[in-house]
C-alpha cells in the first residue's frame, strides 16, 4: 500500500498551485489527495476537519499582514508543516514568515517538478520520523521516549536554524524519585511519574517537545521560545509541583532539579550534545526544595 500525503492548499479561486501540483509532480513511491481552501478562514475551520499532512499558503491569499497569518495558521496547527508560495516579487516577506513557524518557502516562478519534490519528499520524511516517534513512547507515561525526543529534537534544531529560531531545551531530574520507591514501594513511584508527566503536559503547548529520557529525567524542548522563557518555565513549573506536592500525602512530596538552556542559530552543537551537556550540569544542581509548605 502506497503511504498517502493529504495536502490542505489555500489558494485563490483560479487554484493555480493545485494544478502546478497536479500537472508537475507525480510521485511513483506515493499518493497524493489535494484539497483546497479559498480563504484564511476557510483554511483554518478545514484543518481540523481534513487534518493534513502538509499546508501550503499562496501569500497573495494572506495579505495585507502575511506573517501574522502564518503565525496564526501555526498556532493552530502547531504540527503540520507549512510552506509558503510565494511570487518573485514577495521574497522578502516570505522570508519573515519563516521567522513564524512556516517550514519552507517556494516561488511559483520555480515551481518545477524538481522543487515540488523536495517539498513533498520533506513533508514524507517528516511525517515518518514523527510516526516511528509515536512508537518510541514511554510506556507508563505516554511521553516521549529518549531515542524519539533526540530524533524530534534534532529535526526542530535543523528547521529553526533554517528559519532563524530558537529553542529552550529543559531538564527536570526527579530527585527523590529512587527514595520514594526504596521507602514506599513501586505503586507511590509510579504515581508519582504520572504526577509529574500529567503536570508537564499541562505546563507546555501543543507544540512543545515533551519526554521521559531516563528513569527519573525528563525533558522538555520550548520551539520559538526567547531566552527569558527559561526563568518564566522554571517559576511555572515550581508553583505546579508546589501544587501538586500540597495535594499528595507529605511523605511522597515531589523534589526536583531543574535546569534549562537557551539555543539559537549560530551555536555550534548538536541537539544531542545539547541535551548531554545540560543534563551532565543539572546532576551538580542542588535540587528545588518543592515540598509543601515552601
Amino acid at each position: 500500500m502506497r503511504p498517502k500525503l493529504r495536502i490542505l492548499v489555500a489558494e485563490s479561486s483560479v487554484r493555480e498551485i493545485s494544478a502546478m501540483l497536479e500537472t508537475a509532480c507525480q510521485l511513483p513511491d506515493a499518493e497524493i489527495e489535494l484539497v483546497s481552501a479559498a480563504s484564511i478562514a476557510a483554511l483554518l475551520a478545514t484543518i481540523p476537519k481534513v487534518r493534513p499532512d502538509l499546508l501550503l499558503l499562496d501569500l497573495s491569499l494572506a495579505r495585507p499582514a502575511s506573517p501574522e497569518t502564518v503565525r496564526r495558521i501555526c498556532r493552530a496547527a502547531p504540527t503540520v508543516p507549512l510552506v509558503v508560495v510565494a511570487s518573485a516579487g514577495e521574497k522578502d516577506e516570505a522570508a519573515r514568515c519563516l521567522q513564524q513557524g512556516a517550514m519552507d518557502r517556494v516561488f511559483k516562478d520555480a515551481m518545477d517538478t524538481t522543487v515540488i519534490e523536495r517539498v513533498l519528499r520533506a513533508a514524507f520524511e517528516r511525517n515518518t520520523i514523527e510516526g516511528l516517534a509515536d512508537l518510541l513512547r514511554d510506556p507508563l507515561t505516554g511521553l516521549y521516549s529518549r531515542e524519539a525526543f533526540l530524533t524530534i529534537g534534532e529535526r526542530k534544531m535543523e528547521s529553526a536554524r533554517r528559519s532563524g529560531g530558537t529553542l529552550v531545551l529543559a531538564c527536570l531530574f526527579l530527585e527523590n524519585l529512587g527514595g520514594l520507591r526504596e521507602r514506599f514501594g513501586s505503586s507511590v513511584e509510579e504515581h508519582a511519574l504520572l504526577d509529574f508527566a500529567e503536570l508537564l503536559s499541562a505546563s507546555f503547548r501543543r507544540s512543545d517537545v515533551i519526554a521521559r529520557t531516563g528513569t527519573a529525567e525528563f525533558a522538555v524542548l520550548a520551539v520559538d521560545a526567547a531566552e527569558p522563557s527559561a526563568s518564566i518555565l522554571r517559576q511555572r513549573i515550581e508553583r505546579r509541583v508546589m501544587a501538586c506536592n500540597m495535594s499528595r500525602d507529605p511523605r511522597h512530596a515531589i523534589e526536583l532539579r531543574f535546569g534549562a538552556s537557551f539555543w539559537q542559530p549560530e551555536h555550534d552543537k548538536a541537539f544531542v550534545q545539547l541535551l548531554d551537556s545540560l543534563e551532565s550540569t543539572l546532576r551538580r544542581t542542588p535540587a528545588l526544595a518543592n515540598t509543601p509548605g515552601r
